[in-house]
């Protein structure tokens, strides 16, 4: 899909409305604690980073980068905020707190920007599939209510955001040792 459907795909689902979790009844009391610990993390890590996109736009020339796949990628970056707010909400609806900072939010973030923006971008595709799982597991295994719904729609957009990470690797990625190189990356 070209850069120009991918924004205008973005800019189209940008408009959407929230889902709202304001009753959790249906969730066990007993288990409530632990899923809004475990949603807090997740929230904390869907928090936007902006700075990844001011990096490419800085080599946006040398990477033969699109403005159209820079705005993509912000479009992309802000639905991931959406995300950490729908998870915010939950969170706070099961009786939990949002985290501010986590060690482990730290690490991933030091990690993540070791290598520059193309690592960035390689850790963060490892990121969504991680949040795919972990909310597709959601969605399938609570009882009915907001909070599944809520789940089923951020695992939804998890695989629009791989499809959009595999395009951009496909664009980059055009000859078979440099599709080696990142298969041999993404193993480790």
């Amino acid at each position: 899909m070209p850069w120009t459907q991918w924004r205008a795909r973005f800019e189209t689902r940008r408009t959407r409305k929230r889902p709202t979790i304001d009753d959790v009844s249906e969730i066990p009391p007993a288990l409530r604690p632990a899923l809004a610990a475990s949603l807090a993390r997740f929230q904390l890590g869907e928090t936007g980073e902006g700075r990844i996109v001011a990096d490419l736009r800085r080599k946006a020339a040398a990477w033969n980068l699109s403005p159209d796949y820079l705005e993509s990628l912000r479009l992309f970056i802000a639905e991931e905020g959406r995300h950490a707010a729908i998870l915010g909400e939950a969170v706070r609806a099961l009786g939990g707190r949002t985290q501010a900072r986590t060690w482990s939010a730290d690490g991933f973030a030091r990690v993540r920007r070791l290598g520059g923006p193309g690592f960035e971008l390689l850790v963060l595709l490892a990121a969504e599939v991680a949040a795919l799982s972990f909310y597709g597991l959601l969605a399938e295994r609570l009882p009915a209510g907001p909070l599944r719904d809520a789940m089923r729609e951020i695992a939804a957009d998890e695989v629009v955001h791989l499809r959009f990470h595999e395009a951009l690797m496909r664009t980059l990625l055009r000859d078979r040792t440099a599709r080696r190189l990142l298969t041999t990356a993404w193993s480790t």
